[in-house]
């Protein structure tokens, strides 16, 4: 099955992370998750009843990898984050879709912004911000390196450079 990117109405990148799913070769049976997650059962429950979760757990004896996805980023976010219930839902209705099969390692929560955002967005930028820094790093170590004369001459060919810019502009 393709992956089929969902976007929200601002278009956030991140959206990228929520996929229309090709169902596991192996679902994921209650037992095997009561290992890491002892109530599973019973928190599943829950967010069904309180409609957070897209499917009823008591009808499933096995979670595909859609529907494993989405209650593993619901525990986590809803019983162990520590937010308050109100502020779990203004989260998730901030810039997600249901049903919610993101990936807590993908996303990180900009409380300044009040959105999710892609872990993905951020490490390009700081790589982006990072080269910038080097590339202005590297011209500073350059330009210290150099005498007045080896400045002067520097200084020339810019000049030149930029008079070349103009006259294209004139």
């Amino acid at each position: 099955m393709e992956n089929n990117i969902s976007t929200t109405e601002d278009n956030d990148d991140f959206i990228k992370q929520h996929f229309s799913y090709q169902l596991s070769l192996f679902p994921t049976t209650w037992e095997t998750l009561e290992v890491h997650y002892p109530n599973i059962k019973f928190q599943a429950n829950l967010l069904y009843q309180e409609k957070f979760l897209s499917y009823d757990p008591s009808l499933i004896n096995e979670l595909e990898e859609n529907q494993h996805t989405e209650l593993i980023f619901l525990i986590i976010l809803v019983f162990q984050s520590g937010l308050e219930k109100q502020y779990v839902i203004s989260m998730l209705n901030s810039n997600l879709q249901k049903p919610y099969c993101y990936y807590l390692n993908a996303l990180s929560w900009d409380f300044e912004k009040g959105k999710w955002i892609s872990i993905l967005d951020i490490i390009e930028e700081k790589y982006e911000d990072f080269l910038l820094y080097k590339y202005d790093s590297d011209l500073d170590t350059i330009i210290n390196s150099m005498d007045e004369y080896e400045l002067n001459e520097l200084k020339e060919k810019v000049d030149e450079a930029l008079d070349k810019i103009y006259e294209k502009d004139i």
